[in-house]
């Protein structure tokens, strides 16, 4: 049986976060693998942003960069607190954030680092876009280059509107 030394675990901060993480801390120890925790920020928006709807009153025009840094901060605090709480210390290898599409971004890391197991959530199933295109988790199955291990929803959780 193959050992895993390197594992990539995609997260979206939602309700299942700290399940996957724990699943892939525990898969960490006893492979005696590290694991590195990844978020990925969907950019700003490129679309004309009208006072009062999508910013602001008042606040005038956005600073698209310090924007999208501000953010990418926040998620790398979040991040930091889940990975403390569910990992153990000597198995964390790092915490990633970039900025892009979710699935293009968690492809180009896979092959961009020496990953050799990718652990994901099945996301959520209930939108139409998902119905459509298809889940994040697809697209990386579909095109990693390395084996992924998709963890299903947890049957007796309940979603983040307490259901």
């Amino acid at each position: 049986m193959k050992l895993f030394k390197s594992i990539l675990v995609p997260v979206n901060l939602g309700s299942s976060t700290e399940r996957v993480l724990r699943t892939a801390g525990n898969l960490a120890e006893i492979m005696d693998a590290r694991v590195s925790v990844m978020h990925v920020v969907q950019p700003f928006p490129a679309v004309p942003l009208t006072s009062g709807i999508m910013m602001p009153e008042g606040s005038g025009q956005v600073n698209v960069p310090a924007y999208q840094k501000a953010i990418e901060e926040r998620v790398q605090s979040s991040m930091g607190d889940l990975v403390e709480r569910t990992i153990p210390p000597d198995r964390i290898a790092g915490r990633i954030v970039r900025t892009g599409t979710v699935g293009s971004t968690i492809i180009d890391e896979c092959e961009r680092g020496d990953y050799d197991l990718v652990v994901i959530d099945s996301g959520e199933h209930d939108d139409i876009v998902t119905k459509i295109f298809g889940s994040v988790a697809d697209k990386v199955v579909k095109s990693a280059r390395v084996p992924v291990l998709v963890l299903r929803a947890d049957p007796d959780a309940k979603d983040d509107t307490g259901k």
